[in-house]
């Protein structure tokens, strides 16, 4: 019995730093989508911005409008 808990103390060891290491790369991968999601919202709401009122009624909207539409778009 001692000798199987001690074979199977490193394999635990082993699928928990593996499960976490991915954890790690979700992480940075979630970071990096959230970080383009971002700057395309950002691009998105300097477009907008830039439109006149005109413009944006056409859209549908008003210039007080323009923060809640791209955070939506997120």
């Amino acid at each position: 019995m001692a000798t199987a808990h001690i074979v199977s103390h490193p394999a635990r060891l082993t699928h928990a730093f593996g499960h976490g290491l991915a954890q790690v790369f979700k992480g940075v991968a979630d970071f990096f989508a959230l970080m383009n999601r971002a700057t395309v919202a950002a691009a998105e709401y300097d477009r907008l911005s830039h439109l006149s009122d005109q413009k944006l009624a056409k859209l549908g909207l008003k210039r007080s409008d323009i923060g809640r539409v791209v955070v939506g778009r997120l």
